[in-house]
């Protein structure tokens, strides 16, 4: 008669298993609740979100590292945008700069729905949209009260000016993307 195998494997398999700390457990009893998940496992629940975030993040940063080019080159756009109407000091000039804006706008829409057609994967191309936006309606209106001699709150080209630092951060980080 042949020997089965299977003995000596559970044996050695419970072997293993007393080496590693592992025991049988007892069975639950009646009224009693079943044992919960281990902290560890828990704890790794817990984590997969902020995992998955970090991991989204890479990829847009990857994405950005990708189209650098682009990136600059709205970023550029925006920043002679900008230059041009703060130069305006006549009615004249800010109704060019203004109208200069508009006609750019639209090449400037393009390039960015270009850069990013779906609009969730650039961490950047939100920002520069958003300046576009202020660029068009509520700058020159913030610099038209100030040439009409109003104190400006500034909070307008304080907007700009984070947005573009944050743009700038973004490209700096996506420059350093490792991975595809």
């Amino acid at each position: 008669m042949t020997e089965h195998p299977r003995p000596a494997l559970t044996l050695l398999a419970l072997t293993a298993l007393g080496a590693l700390g592992c025991r049988e457990r007892e069975p639950v009893k009646a009224g009693e609740s079943a044992p919960t998940l281990a902290p560890a496992a828990a704890g790794a629940t817990a984590s997969a979100p902020r995992n998955a975030q970090r991991d989204e993040e890479h990829r847009r940063l990857c994405y950005d590292r990708d189209r650098l080019v682009q990136h600059r080159a709205l970023l550029g756009a925006l920043q002679e945008l900008r230059q041009r109407e703060e130069r305006a000091k006549t009615e004249a000039d800010v109704h060019a700069a203004q109208a200069h804006a508009r006609q750019q706008a639209v090449a400037l829409r393009r390039q960015l729905l270009e850069l990013d057609p779906t609009k969730n994967n650039s961490l950047a191309a939100r920002d520069l949209e958003m300046m576009l936006e202020l660029l068009l309606e509520a700058y020159p209106s913030e610099l038209a009260a100030h040439q009409r001699g109003a104190a400006p709150d500034g909070s307008v080209a304080d907007e700009l000016e984070r947005r573009n630092r944050s743009v700038q951060s973004t490209l700096e980080h996506a420059a350093q993307c490792d991975g595809p």
